[in-house]
């Protein structure tokens, strides 16, 4: 499975959200940035999303955990300890030396404040629905097949015997 494509459509995806913002949104590992890679997205050298996939034999999903709100640098200080307890032991080189002056929220980096949350959601609405139309949605309606409640609760016993075995199923 190929997903640097989609990777890259999700950078799209949130570059085209952001575009009234105003701000050039920059692609590429950020150096003392938490989760690093060649997907972390960026404004003025400082990490606001990283997008990460997530592989099972016969499907994959591409996500995008964005920094919406906050104070980017408390987040990259309580990753930096989680490392620091994590890799207790471990050689510094083997994992990242996150600096918290690395990361920062849109709210931080935007004019955006101080709804920056909505106000990306919102952004991301806009461009997906520009990439609808009538006849799309109809026929995605037509193929949606949901799961009956009988099947979810099903799925919910195995998935809670699998990771808490502990619990009797109902």
């Amino acid at each position: 499975m190929h997903f640097h494509r989609d990777f890259e459509r999700m950078y799209d995806l949130i570059r085209q959200a952001l575009r009234h913002s105003g701000v050039q949104i920059d692609k590429g590992e950020i150096a003392g940035a938490f989760c690093p890679g060649d997907y972390d997205l960026s404004i003025d050298g400082r990490k606001f999303c990283g997008i990460a996939q997530r592989r099972q034999s016969h499907a994959f999903v591409v996500q995008a955990f964005v920094i919406t709100e906050g104070s980017g640098a408390s987040r990259a200080e309580l990753v930096r300890e989680f490392y620091a307890r994590a890799a207790l032991g471990a050689r510094t080189e083997d994992y990242p030396q996150v600096q918290s002056s690395s990361t920062a929220s849109l709210q931080e980096l935007t004019g955006m404040a101080p709804h920056a949350a909505s106000l990306f959601a919102e952004g991301v609405k806009e461009v997906v629905r520009r990439g609808q139309s009538e006849q799309g949605l109809a026929d995605a309606a037509s193929r949606l097949v949901l799961p009956t409640v009988a099947e979810v609760q099903h799925m919910a016993s195995v998935l809670q015997q699998r990771y808490n075995p502990a619990v009797s199923p109902n």
